[in-house]
């Protein structure tokens, strides 16, 4: 499938896929984040100016081969931004900040916006500013609503799968019914497994082993991405989702946030070997700052962002694809991800 605008024939097999991704020629960054930013055909996808493992600095604890984790961000990533379920979240949250501080509706929505702005997480926000929130029931009033706003979509459920696969979850063709690893199976793998990497200290010993692990990373609890998940036709298909509660009191953009969840996959030293997938600018350049590669997956929250860079994104972004996810386009813009 041609990423710009032409019609996508039918992928024949991962490795063609692979092998006609590496043949092609790739446009000027700024041309690709132009493509992924401002493209009037949702269903088209730009192009990497150039391989995700190529671009960027070399790592503290780079080996070679592919990547040992994939970091999702779920809102804007693993479902497009523009379907209305985010400014129905929105929308709750100024209501819940009218209804609980006795405010006017246009004073809770400069609260909610200065909340937001000032810590990337309306709840931390709030609190910061001296309001005081229970963050479930926060989440609850503001994030229910799944049902009308979250459904599947094969392009994103084939994508995520044939990672999962590669990197430890559920496979493609066991997409029903099998959950992803549990601890007690990666352990019984691990000395099997060619997707269970050795490290080694500087004089070439093995110190420890590390199991490829696909998760997600969001600002929101991790009860409600769980609902969004499985709405979406995705669950199982993770490992684990850290979220509100696992980074609090941090969240995404502080380097704090990212240096618990690499450090939890057991990638502090190597962040290199993590790649993360995100919608978010800010978040995009904090990922990139601490030394993890960086997928931006266009889309509204680019232009809804308060404070977005288009300079800063063309710095962080490792390669480019637009929501929602497609495996085909995933292949060409980052082909590294299954080597």
């Amino acid at each position: 499938m041609a990423l710009a605008s032409s019609p996508a024939p039918r992928p024949a097999t991962r490795a063609s896929l692979v092998a006609r991704a590496s043949s092609r020629s790739a446009p000027p960054r700024a041309a690709v984040l132009a493509r992924a930013i401002s493209a009037p055909e949702p269903r088209t996808s730009p192009r990497t100016s150039a391989p995700l493992a190529a671009r960027g600095h070399h790592h503290h604890g780079a080996r070679s081969g592919a990547f040992d984790a994939l970091v999702f961000d779920l809102d804007g990533v693993l479902y497009p931004a523009e379907n209305g379920y985010m400014a129905h979240v929105r929308s709750n949250a100024t209501r819940f900040i009218a209804e609980r501080f006795g405010l006017p509706h246009d004073a809770a929505e400069d609260l909610r916006r200065r909340a937001f702005a000032n810590a990337n997480q309306t709840v931390k926000g709030l609190r910061d500013l001296g309001y005081p929130v229970d963050a479930a029931d926060f989440a609850d009033f503001c994030r229910d609503g799944e049902d009308r706003f979250l459904f599947e979509d094969d392009d994103v459920i084939t994508a995520v799968a044939a990672l999962s696969a590669r990197y430890g979850g559920r496979a493609l063709g066991d997409a029903i019914g099998r959950p992803a690893r549990g601890e007690d199976e990666e352990k019984e793998r691990r000395e099997d497994d060619p997707d269970v990497v050795a490290e080694t200290d500087p004089v070439g010993k093995t110190t420890r082993r590390v199991a490829k692990k696909m998760v997600v990373m969001t600002n929101a609890s991790e009860a409600r991405a769980a609902i969004a998940l499985k709405r979406l036709g995705l669950d199982g298909y993770f490992h684990r989702v850290y979220g509100a509660e696992f980074m609090h009191p941090r969240a995404k953009p502080e380097r704090a946030a990212f240096e618990a969840v690499l450090a939890d996959l057991g990638l502090a030293e190597a962040p290199g070997r993590a790649v993360m997938f995100e919608d978010s600018p800010k978040n995009l350049a904090a990922a990139k700052a601490i030394g993890m590669r960086c997928v931006f997956v266009g889309g509204a929250t680019l232009h809804e962002e308060e404070g977005a860079d288009e300079a800063v994104l063309a710095h962080s972004a490792d390669a480019v694809v637009r929501a929602p996810l497609k495996l085909a386009d995933l292949v060409r813009a980052a082909p590294e991800l299954w080597r």
